[in-house]
Order: structure tokens, then sequence, then C-alpha cells
């Protein structure tokens, strides 16, 4: 078949991932769809895989995923006859610590509550499951009977012929050497896909081509995060009693998992201080072979293997083999639209679980292509949730040394990377330093944390309980509601819109009125078609039709994209100034005296009400300072030029002592706005949430002039009856801490998972928000306001009280001043 020169759509890689979108395309209706692979079907990385297909998952996202990746192999399988050497395994994780152990009852009592099956199960089990694991050092494993095997360039192969059999055309042996794009108002969009055996005019195009979609993405201008790392495997000969029936095995604070192959185990490692691949070691026509053994690297890892398995001590090694895997810089993989190009999409950086997550994850991004937006919240995996940044290929190559143990590190809550930090430093990053601060990352930047008291030395390291800086943020949090605090805010995105139709564009990108004087601020936000969110921000009018758009750190790029994208051909100008600007948030009953002391502005409530801005000398500099608060007291946000930022806060810290001004990090905010039931983005709300679900309705106007983008799915919702509400539940403190995803029951029925949690101090109780439902019918104020609730944490369900409102200042009268 001759290569077309035309295509509605093309998929670039021919891998599980490229092979799963270009049939879930057709599934759904979409024809002239090509996929091109440089060398045969599966020969970069799927078909050296381990094949390894585990169900339960962290997120109920990625389990479904999962469940939908299992459901395409095997009807493939069966539509086309090729056999995918499926195996109904089971798996188990071994415990040797009491957070692994948490960790899967936290996993245990999530997939639970979506009806799957996972025990945690002491030793003695873990010996009748798997009678060659050593278990006299362990505590326990998880055991999840729902988990499979395949044979991963089978797969390939199925999916890639009931692609055909669709009407797929998939090309061999052609190389992608350029991506075509055409300027489309503010933004660029696909016109065709180069190869060397001809072009292909395109209006969509998909990256699916594993360890080299950072390069192919490069062809487009765009940057795609991931960098190949080594993985290696062993395989034994034969040993007497292993066979297939034996479970997928994990010892993860070991770095190892284990199958059974052909009689013998295939035991596969997942190492601290990986090393990265460097391009000439990866060149384009790198196909179905392997990287140099390098045994001195993995001589610890495999004497770990053989304390976890003793029979490897006398059993012969087969086979050590070497191949690359992609991985991203947080560990999720990479999907959805490409920044600044409309058109072009990924699936890609799977970090070693491809073949059981593509399958899925391909019907989320197809169902996305076709319908324009996803029908599952996958703002965890959405590709802009990078800086352009990030694709810097030395700091991916950083990163990647700690990227595949973290698969097997226990996913503990604000756990932090080591490597590949202080790429982005705002100029307040050595005064905080100086202050005791304890950094962590917002997309590449580094913010406070929490400041350790008097430069004392606190211990804080990870855990599902009370953490060793609770005294600490205590004290910020306290500083907040009866004093003053000060926070950064720097890594929050700042983007200029301005022109002749910048009210126009932002009135139909946001669900309230923007129209109004100069210095007012807005909070909104932007919904997609279904009435979901695309953000939460907020907008303020600065002067006429310039409009400075305030957003989340993690958001930016987003939020830049989406902003674009509306844009067309309308007279405006999108200017990302994130870095321009340095962020210090004052807030506090203290903070309009402290603000005073170096300003020349009237700062009372006449002058400088709540939600208005203005420009103010501060200090020896300016700065736009919106009266607005994430704590719910009496506070500003302040964004000053770079170059004076310093000063500014030198000024600030000068006149702040005698009124008790304390530094002030991000797990302090975050407890601050849980006791106000504020939402964040990424967590209570998402795409597949709507305002009216997430009780902001306050934050949509109907009736104003412009008819903002979701107001019909909204107003169906509305008449509807809103069937899925946002609740805020306190309860005592436990030994384990709410987190997030626990389960959530109402008189012992599942309606619903935790969102977001923190330690309210000013109550003195845990605070949570979650998603509720009830059954098919809408959720009323009676249904939260009775009957019994509680929440599982770890296994343990701990008695709740619900409630529609904040439990601290419910009326926000304290930060209207």
């Amino acid at each position: 078949m001759a290569l077309p020169d035309q295509a509605r759509a093309v998929v670039i890689g021919g891998g599980v991932a490229g092979g799963s979108i270009a049939y879930r395309l057709a599934e759904l209706g979409w024809t002239d769809i090509v996929l091109v692979e440089r060398n045969t079907v599966s020969s970069g990385t799927t078909w050296h895989a381990a094949g390894d297909v585990v169900i339960i998952r962290g997120s109920l996202e990625l389990t479904q995923m999962m469940r939908d990746s299992v459901s395409l192999y095997t009807s493939a399988s069966a539509e086309t006859g090729q056999d995918i050497g499926l195996k109904h395994c089971g798996a188990m994780s071994l415990a040797q610590t009491e957070h692994r152990l948490t960790d899967y009852r936290r996993q245990a009592a999530l997939f639970g509550s979506i009806g799957g099956e996972a025990d945690v199960v002491p030793p003695e089990q873990v010996a009748q499951l798997n009678p060659f694991v050593r278990n006299d050092d362990i505590l326990g494993a998880l055991h999840v009977p729902e988990a499979y095997r395949v044979n991963p360039a089978d797969v390939a192969q199925a999916v890639s012929k009931a692609a055909r059999n669709r009407g797929v055309g998939v090309f061999e042996n052609t190389r992608v050497t350029g991506i075509e794009t055409q300027r489309a108002g503010h933004t660029r969009r696909v016109a065709a896909v180069q190869t060397d055996q001809g072009r292909i005019a395109c209006e969509t195009a998909v990256l699916a081509g594993g360890a080299w979609s950072r390069d192919i993405g490069r062809l487009a201008g765009v940057s795609v995060p991931l960098h190949a790392v080594e993985h290696s495997y062993l395989i034994t000969n034969a040993i007497d009693g292993v066979d297939d029936r034996l479970p997928i095995s994990r010892d993860p604070d070991a770095y190892i998992y284990s199958r059974e192959e052909v009689g013998g185990f295939l035991i596969g490692f997942f190492e601290p201080d990986a090393k990265p691949l460097p391009k000439a070691q990866l060149p384009d026509d790198f196909s179905f072979a392997s990287l140099p053994e390098d045994w001195d690297h993995l001589e610890p890892h495999v004497t770990n293997a053989i304390n976890r398995y003793p029979v490897l001590e006398t059993a012969g090694i087969k086979l050590l083999f070497t191949g690359p895997e992609s991985f991203t810089p947080d560990g999720a993989f990479l999907m959805g639209p490409a920044p600044d190009v409309t058109g072009l999409y990924a699936l890609t950086g799977m970090n070693s679980s491809g073949i059981g997550q593509s399958g899925g994850a391909a019907k989320a991004l197809a169902e996305w292509i076709v319908g324009g937006e996803p029908t599952i919240d996958i703002t965890a995996f959405d590709m802009r949730r990078f800086p352009r940044v990030f694709g810097n290929t030395a700091w991916l190559a950083e990163r990647a040394r700690e990227l595949p143990s973290w698969l097997f590190d226990p996913n503990l809550p604000r756990r932090e990377h080591k490597y590949a930090r202080n790429l982005r430093l705002s100029a307040f990053h050595s005064r905080f330093e100086a202050a005791g601060a304890r950094f962590g990352q917002a997309a590449g930047w580094e913010r406070p944390n929490w400041f350790a008291p008097n430069g004392r030395d606190v211990d804080d390291p990870p855990t599902y309980k009370r953490p060793g800086w609770f005294d600490a943020v205590a004290e910020e949090h306290r500083a907040a509601r009866e004093a003053v605090a000060l926070f950064e805010r720097t890594p929050m995105a700042k983007i200029l819109v301005e022109g002749p139709d910048a009210e126009q564009l932002l009135q139909t990108a946001c669900a309230n009125d923007l129209s109004g004087p100069d210095g007012r601020l807005i909070y909104t936000a932007m919904l997609n078609s279904n009435g979901g969110f695309e953000s939460d921000l907020t907008v303020t009018r600065l002067a006429g039709d310039r409009f400075l758009v305030i957003t989340g750190a993690n958001e930016g790029v987003r939020d830049y994209d989406h902003i674009t994208r509306l844009a067309g051909d309308r007279k405006v100008s999108i200017t990302d100034v994130t870095s321009a600007y340095a962020g210090l948030a004052l807030t506090g009953p203290n903070a309009r005296e402290l603000l005073s002391r170096i300003t020349e502005n009237d700062l009372s409530d006449e002058a400088f009400p709540y939600l208005s801005a203005q420009e103010v000398w501060i200090g020896p500099g300016h700065a736009w300072a919106l009266r607005v608060s994430y704590a719910g007291e009496l506070g500003w946000e302040l964004f000053v030029p770079t170059e004076s930022a310093a000063a500014v806060y030198d000024a600030m810290v000068a006149e702040g002592e005698d009124l008790g001004l304390a530094h002030a990090g991000a797990y302090a905010s975050n407890t601050l706005r849980m006791e106000k039931g504020f939402r964040a983005w990424g967590h209570d709300i998402t795409p597949v949430e709507t305002p009216l679900e997430a009780g902001l309705g306050f934050a949509v106007r109907f009736d104003k002039q412009v008819p903002f983008i979701g107001r019909d799915a909204l107003l169906r919702q509305r008449d509807d009856g809103v069937r899925k509400r946002l609740v805020v539940f306190t309860m005592d403190e436990t030994e384990h801490w709410p987190i997030v995803r626990e389960p959530v029951r109402r008189e012992g029925k599942v309606v619903g998972h935790l969102t977001s949690s923190g330690y309210g101090y000013s109550i003195g109780k845990m605070v949570s928000m979650g998603f509720v439902r009830n059954g098919g019918e809408p959720v009323e104020a009676d249904f939260v306001h009775t009957g019994a609730w509680d929440i599982e944490i770890a296994g343990e369900r701990v008695p709740a009280q619900a409630s529609l409102t904040a439990p601290y200042d419910p009326r926000s009268l304290r930060m209207r001043g």
C-alpha cells in the first residue's frame, strides 16, 4: 500500500501506545487514520517490556485505565486471532516497613471501594502464595488477584492488526522527519507530517514515539519532557516448582520485581541512582536492540534479589537484558494536547508502565480528541502541566536518575524530588533560606514548604502520621490568624491580556462577569463546553483594556495555552509575565498596619476595598497590590518587578518584627485554606467537575452580556439537579492522617472519595473535602447534614461531620476587614 498524501490523523509510533490510540480513534468512528513506524511494530521499547498488568493503582482514573487496557487487548486478540500470552496470575507486593504496610492498606481501601479485591496478608500467607520468597524479614504483603501477564510484542501486533481491520493504514519503515505547522490566530496548528517516504497533510497528529518522542516533538517546536533510562532485568534457568501460576511479585523496598519466565524467574530492577541514556546510545535506528551489561551497577540490587529469592544462589542466569525506558519529570505519563500547537497530541512517556496503561489511556485520549473535552480527570497526565524549560536535556538527565526508583518508593504525602533542583529561584530565595525555609517545588520553582523556627533542625521525613514539622507549621498558621504572616507567591503564573478585544475574549473564557471599573478583581473560572473547570483564577482589570490573570504555578502553561487557543483572530496581546514579577502574600490582622508602614497609599477599607487592586509605592519600589486572601484573613498579594523585589522584602521584614511577622510556607497555606473550604485546582476542581458541583456557583454569572463557554451545560445541570457535590468534613485527629482519595461512606455505603486534606489548627481537627453522590439523585443539603458519615483511612473507618460550609469563619467576615 502506498503512503497516502493526506489523512485525518497521523499517529507517530508503532508500539502499544501508538497502536492503541489508532484503534481507539477508529473505534469512535474516525476514518483516514495513518500510523507510521520508523522500523517495525513494537521495535522500540515495547518488545522488551516485562508485560505485567497489575490493575490496582493509586487513583481511580489509573485503575480504570488499567481495566480498559485489558479489555482492549483481549478483544483485539479475539478479533485478530493474535495470541497475546495472557495469563491471569495475580500479584503481591511485599512490605518491609510500617510505612509500606500503611500504603497498602490505603490502596486496598481505595480499590475495595470500587469493587476491587485486595487484601493485606501476613508473612505466612506470602509463603503460600509464592514459596520461593523469603518472608522472615517482612511485615506482610498486598495481594491483588486482578493482575495479568501478557507478551508485549504480541499485544502490539494484536492492536495494530485490529486497527488495520478498522481501516487504519499502518506503515512500517517510515521515519518522521518533520512536522509542519501553520499560524492560526495566536497559536499554530498542525498542517502535515513529513516522512522519509513522503508528506502527509493532516490536521491531527499524535506523538506516541516512546523514548524518541522528545526529539519528534522538537520537530514541531514543542517541549516533550521525557528522558530514556537504562532498565535491566535478568532471566534465570528453569527452576523446579516455578510455573506460571506464581503471582507477579514485587519487593519495592528492595527495588525489585519478579515473575515466572519459561519455568524460571524474570527479576527486574527499579534502582535508585539509575543511569540516564545519552542521545548517542539511543540513535534513531535503535530497534530490537539491547544496551551493554553493567554488572557493577547492578551488583547490590542482584544481592537484594538473592536475599529475597534464596534459590537464585544456585540457579544459573540465562540472560541479563538492559534496554531503554522513558521517564517523565514526575513519574506520570504524558497525554493530551501539546501547548501552542492545535491538533498535536501526545500519548508517551509511560514510565515503564506502558503495557498496562496504554490501552486505557488511549481510550481517554481518543475520547478527548474526538469529543473536544476529557471524559475523566486526566490533570495528573496532561502534558501541559510542565513548563517549557523541563524539556532541557541536561536537566532531564539529572532528574531521570531517581525516576525508576520513584515508582517503587512509598507514595507518602508531600514527598519531594532530590535531583534536578534549584532550576527556578525567586528573588527571595536566599533570604528565605537564611530564615530557615525547607523548600519544595512547584512548576520547577523552589518555594518554601515550611520554616524551621530559629534555625532549629527539625526532622522532616514524609509520613502518613503527624509530621515532624507539625509544631513549626502551627506557629505559621497562628501568625496568619492572629498577627501577620508572609508567604511566597512568585511561582503563581501571571498572564497579561491586553488590547481592544481583551475584555470580550476573557468574558467568553470566564464564567464570572469581568466588566467594571479599573482596579476591579474578580475570582472566576474558565470552563469547558461540559461546564467543567479548565482553571480557577483571578482576573484584574489594571486599566482599560489591560487585564492581569493570576493562576496557580502548575496551571500556567495550561491556562496560557487555553486562552491563546480561544483568542482566534481577536485583536489582543497575550503575554506570560510570570518571571517578570516576584510575589509575596501578606496575611493576617496586622497586615494593614505593616503594609501602611512602607507605603504612602491609603489602605483603608474605603480606599482599598476587598477584591480590588492598585499600583502601590512600597518600600523603595512599587508593586501591583491585590486585596485578596487564600487564607481567609485580611491580606494583600503583592507582585513586584523582579529587580526590586529583594529590597521590598527587606523593607517589609524590617518593619514587621514588633507586629509578630512570621515567614510561612505552602504547608501553612494549605491548612489555612482547608479551614476556609477554599478549593485547590487539580484536587478539588478538575475538568470533570463544575462550579455548581464544587459549591462555586457564586463565581458564575448566567446573565452577563457575553455568553461564556460552558453556560448551556451549567444551565442544564442547574435545572436537572446537581448529582455530585463537594462536601467539607471534619474529624478528630487519628494516628494516620487523611490525605486524598480515602473512601467516604454515608450510612455504611461508599458515596465518594476525598480530594484534599489538612490539619485545622484553629479548630483542632482534621479538615478534608471530597465529592459525594446520592445514587442518581440530586445531592441536597439534607442529604449532607443528616446520616452517619465516616472516612476510611488505611483500613480504619473514622467518624466525620459533613457540611456544605467552611468550619472557620463561614461568612468570610475576617478577610473583608
